[in-house]
């Protein structure tokens, strides 16, 4: 029997402090650049449920979706993986 498995690649840092998620630093970014849900979903293409689950920290995006919402965002994928794992 076979299992046809997706590998997934977290973003998520086990060891980052709680608190300060990816979701946050996306939501940070969206509300700068004055975009809502549904817009910066459509851009990524991923769903305006999806998105509002990223932020708000109750799913983990895929390294696909991670990369497609920082290009939306206009910032580097390390730069956004980056400033989501530092602390107030």
């Amino acid at each position: 029997m076979t299992t046809d498995v997706k590998r997934r690649v977290s973003v998520s840092d086990p060891g980052r402090k709680p608190g300060f998620p990816i979701g946050l630093r996306i939501r940070e970014l969206r509300l700068e650049r004055g975009m809502t849900l549904d817009q910066l979903s459509r851009a990524a293409g991923i769903s305006a449920s999806h998105l509002s689950r990223l932020e708000r920290g109750q799913a983990e995006p895929s390294f696909t979706v991670a990369a497609a919402l920082a290009a939306q965002l206009d910032v580097s994928l390390n730069d956004l993986l980056i400033a989501s794992q530092t602390p107030d």
